[in-house]
């Protein structure tokens, strides 16, 4: 269970000194700057009607990305939205196959995974098991990691599949060490 209301991606282009930015116009109360957690920096902003915002820069994905949570998260969230160009859901999932290039590809499918709702999405399930067909380990690798920020049942049959049979040991040790995570945390909150 994620433990913001909020998470809003930032697109390609977007700098950390523009969403900087957006904190500095609506006077957010920096916390801590550049915090360092599993290699990935996060700036950490209060707001005076209880709001808490994070900019994630998660660098082994190449993406930023803000969290949200408590009270006036609603308004920041909207702040954010209208000082940044940030993905929508839709425009995620669809940029997946519309990608031609293994750069823009990986960040829409990373960009996908971070912006979808909490229920599953035939969707974006049918989009993941079309690139776990690229001929591109990469972009293979990449939907075993987005489906370690969102580990839909659909999704970790994939990871199987992808486990028991793609052509990279590489992808596949990726995949085999996902879901071990995947028990684990099932074990740990007593959901096996």
């Amino acid at each position: 269970m994620a433990d913001f209301t909020h998470r809003i991606v930032l697109r390609h282009g977007v700098s950390a000194d523009d969403a900087r930015f957006v904190a500095w116009r609506h006077r957010w109360r920096l916390v801590e700057l550049q915090r360092e957690e599993a290699e990935a920096f996060s700036d950490i902003w209060t707001t005076s009607d209880g709001a808490e915002i994070h900019l994630v820069d998660d660098r082994p994905i190449g993406t930023m990305y803000f969290t949200l949570r408590g009270e006036g998260s609603d308004r920041e969230a909207e702040r954010i939205r209208e000082g940044c160009d940030v993905w929508a859901y839709a425009d995620a999932v669809a940029s997946i196959s519309a990608s031609a290039g293994r750069d823009s590809k990986m960040l829409a499918i990373y960009a996908a995974a971070l912006t979808a709702p909490d229920a599953e999405d035939e969707a974006l399930v049918s989009e993941f098991r079309a690139a776990a067909r690229d001929s591109d380990e990469a972009v293979r690798q990449a939907v075993v990691i987005a489906t370690s920020y969102l580990p839909w049942p659909g999704l970790v049959e994939l990871i199987r599949t992808i486990r028991d049979t793609d052509a990279n040991a590489y992808v596949r040790e990726g995949a085999q060490i996902l879901l071990e995570g995947i028990a684990q945390a099932g074990k740990e909150s007593g959901r096996d």
